[in-house]
């Protein structure tokens, strides 16, 4: 029978001791232990397994296409090759160090290796992204635009705002492009009334409710025209006692407090 060696774990005015002392009994035979590995994503040796990091991260494959390895190529050409070149008959050694062998690098440097794999742009697995860059973070909308904010979509225009105060009203003026109406955003959620008449785009609530602050779509506007030529002037801002809010446009379609 194998003799287990108890464990006291003593614990006084602690987090995990709430009333004086704390004493647990600990089985060396049954206790988890941490996993030791690398724990970083982006190392070439990434352990999904590890709980505890051990050092040995590497972002660096040898020849042989191992992570972290030390094999290297020698005089001869010959990934983890000893220095010999000689080969009977005038042959020549391939990169395995096999003399007549036809194993070669591939375009990733590594010896026998089956190259960049399919779907991917180059050898450390990066995809292209929707402009075609090669390890690039540029995706689509919900417009179908590349990189796009989701504002470019035919016939609507979205504008947004960042305050710290809370809006009790808004008004501006749209130039460039014909209003035909508003909808949605937080001046919807908070039941404001809008109108849109003459490309003037007035919001304000009846029962004193107000947007709440932060980075977030103020409205949604309808309209006819190219929305590349739109841009809003003469912006009010109010608060829920009507005091004019300082802010300042960025760059046309969103509402920015002044500091």
């Amino acid at each position: 029978m194998k003799r287990l060696i108890p464990i006291i774990i003593i614990c006084l005015f602690s987090v995990q001791c709430e009333r004086g002392w704390l004493i647990k009994i600990i089985n060396p035979e049954t206790e988890e232990h941490n996993v030791l590995g690398c724990m970083r994503t982006s190392a070439c040796n990434y352990n999904f397994e590890a709980t505890e990091d051990d050092g040995s991260c590497s972002d660096v494959k040898d020849c042989a296409g191992l992570c972290g390895g030390a094999a290297s190529i020698d005089v001869c050409g010959v990934c983890g090759g000893n220095g010999d070149c000689s080969c009977p008959n005038g042959m020549i050694k391939d990169c395995m160090g096999v003399c007549g062998g036809i194993t070669e690098y591939d375009e990733c440097g590594v010896c026998g290796g089956d190259g960049i794999e399919v779907g991917k742009c180059d050898c450390d697995g990066s995809v292209k992204d929707c402009d075609s860059v090669c390890g690039g973070t540029a995706v689509e909308d919900a417009c179908g635009l590349c990189g796009g904010d989701g504002s470019s979509c035919g016939g609507i225009w979205a504008i947004y705002y960042n305050v710290s105060t809370p809006i009790g009203g808004f008004e501006f003026d749209v130039e460039g492009v014909t209003v035909t109406g508003a909808s949605g955003g937080e001046a919807a959620t908070a039941g404001f009334t809008i109108s849109t008449a003459n490309n003037k785009v007035l919001g304000f609530s009846i029962s004193g409710a107000t947007i709440p602050v932060g980075d977030r779509l103020l409205v949604v506007l309808n309209i006819d025209g190219n929305k590349t030529d739109a841009c809003l002037s003469n912006v009010v801002l109010s608060d829920d006692s009507g005091v004019s809010i300082a802010i300042e446009q960025s760059p046309c379609i969103t509402i920015i407090k002044e500091e």
